[in-house]
């Protein structure tokens, strides 16, 4: 009986172990995104005043 809870106790404390680097890979990985959607945002905005120039000097033709 002592045994069969150590080994639960143990697979227990592996999970654990398991479940916190997945936290700690997912917080990282948000983080990138986060980063990433930033980037993104900017780029958007970036292109669009370039279109908006564009427009206009083809406007002004």
């Amino acid at each position: 009986m002592k045994l069969a809870i150590d080994l639960l106790q143990e697979s227990k404390k592996t999970k654990l172990f398991d479940l916190e680097n997945i936290h700690s890979e997912t917080e990282k990985c948000n983080n990138q995104l986060s980063k990433l959607n930033k980037k993104k945002e900017k780029l958007e905005s970036e292109i669009t005043e370039i279109d908006k120039a564009i427009a206009k000097l083809e406007g002004s033709k």
